[in-house]
């Protein structure tokens, strides 16, 4: 096995095994982890086999994104960063987004007034943290407003489409998938990172990115 690290390129990756209910082995990649993900019936010298040979590819993939300075890995995993004064529009609604230092605070909070987000970081944070805490501030926010614009537009397209039954609807954190469909609980996980895409990709048409997901759920 890899351990629980592997270092390619000058970057070091955290290594993290995972067994769950599924058929195939499988490796996902993040900016500082690789998760490999493990068939739990499969017994242990069938699954060192193919372990080791998914392991090799897991190296070369890696390998050849340090190429590039592992340029696409970043890219796919990074959430929208954002500033104060900024004027940005999630699925045609426009907000503002305002942050303030203040040098009393402890802790980050946000909040929505209006068609305005409202962002508190203590001034003692360094730059990198700030602009972590703000974007998942800020994600938040944004989930919880949107949800029931996000969950208007799947019920319309379900009822033209597809008929299919669901239960909830969550805006999460995904960053490998889109969307995904959980059986038999039917509820649907969508991708924050949707609420930015351009609105000729969400546009009510059964061949949409917006659809994906709901092929996983029973009719």
């Amino acid at each position: 096995m890899l351990g629980d690290h592997v270092e390619v390129g000058g970057r070091r990756f955290g290594v993290e095994y995972v067994k769950e209910r599924r058929k195939t082995l499988a490796a996902y990649f993040y900016s500082d982890k690789v998760t490999i993900k493990l068939p739990s019936h499969m017994g242990i010298w069938g699954r060192a086999k193919v372990l080791e040979s998914l392991e090799r590819r897991v190296i070369k993939r890696l390998e050849k994104m340090s190429d590039k300075g592992f340029e696409e890995l970043d890219r796919s995993n990074a959430l929208p960063t954002f500033t104060n004064g900024q004027r940005i529009v999630v699925m045609g609604r426009e907000f503002g987004i305002s942050i303030r230092e203040d040098p009393a605070a402890t802790y980050s909070r946000a909040r929505r007034s209006g068609s305005e987000i409202m962002v508190t970081i203590p001034a003692h944070f360094d730059p990198a943290t700030k602009e972590e805490r703000v974007s998942n501030l800020v994600r938040k926010v944004l989930s919880k407003c949107m949800l029931q614009d996000v969950r208007s537009r799947l019920d319309a397209i379900n009822e033209e489409y597809y008929g299919f039954s669901y239960n909830e609807v969550r805006i999460r954190k995904q960053m490998r998938l889109w969307g995904s469909a959980s059986y038999p609980q039917n509820n649907i996980n969508l991708s924050y990172r949707l609420l930015f895409a351009p609105q000729e990709i969400l546009v009510d048409s059964p061949s949409n990115t917006f659809n994906y997901f709901l092929s996983g759920l029973p009719s």
